[in-house]
């Protein structure tokens, strides 16, 4: 993601399950719509776009954690998450607003271990 002052939103293009996906990074400023109201992602799978909060561009509050490449690390790897789970189904095969395929903290959980998981799949060569 680039650094440049004054610059428009960024959006990249991804695949998900085969399907074109916008990942669309915005600093509250840029959020004129209020998407991101109170949320640091938000998984639009109605319109397959992913909305995240850019913390790289943002104006910094004393309370802020240090550690914004983490912290949008964590958001992207959230957000995809929930969209691989709507794109092949398990969101609606879930049955319930609180099912586990939707539930924030297992798509967390799950989303925090990928980096683990991904790491010992390698160090095993079965990726």
């Amino acid at each position: 993601m680039g650094s440049e002052k004054g610059r428009s939103m960024t959006e990249k293009k991804i695949k998900i399950m085969g399907k074109k996906w916008k990942v669309i990074f915005m600093t509250e400023k840029e959020d004129k719509e209020g998407v991101l109201y109170k949320a640091d992602g938000i998984c639009d799978d109605s319109i397959r776009t992913i909305y995240l909060r850019d913390y790289y561009h943002r104006k910094r509050e004393p309370t802020d954690c240090d550690d914004s490449d983490h912290i949008m690390r964590r958001n992207i790897r959230h957000e995809i998450l929930h969209a691989y789970l709507d794109e092949c189904g398990l969101k609606e095969d879930s049955a319930s607003a609180n099912a586990w395929a939707r539930n924030e903290e297992m798509v967390d959980w799950i989303a925090n271990l990928l980096p683990r998981v991904n790491k010992t799949l390698k160090k095993m060569k079965v990726i």
